[in-house]
């Protein structure tokens, strides 16, 4: 999956604007920003790379196809909603 499907700001993950269904956050982030990934329903498998610290508000709200999550123990704070309404999902891991 190619940096392009990412708009990222000094480590700052704003939004995803890839169609893949399996995602890799890049190894650059260290923030995923609130609603970064909102509404993004095609999405069914998540790992998150071991720098990100923090996870944002909403961050993946309505991502309803998501089934899993894989969270590093790097992640220090998961916002407000940060997986709200991802019904889908079935395990969150964390490594």
């Amino acid at each position: 999956m190619a940096h392009e499907s990412f708009l990222i700001d000094n480590g700052v993950l704003i939004e995803y604007i890839g169609k893949d269904n399996v995602v890799t956050i890049p190894d650059e982030v260290t923030v995923i920003g609130d609603e970064a990934f909102y509404g993004r329903d095609t999405i069914t498998d998540l790992t998150i790379s071991d720098n990100v610290a923090t996870i944002g508000n909403n961050a993946f709200a309505y991502c309803s196809s998501l089934t899993s999550v894989t969270i590093p123990d790097s992640v220090t704070t998961i916002g407000s909603g940060a997986f709200g309404y991802c019904t889908g999902l079935t395990g969150i891991w964390v490594d």
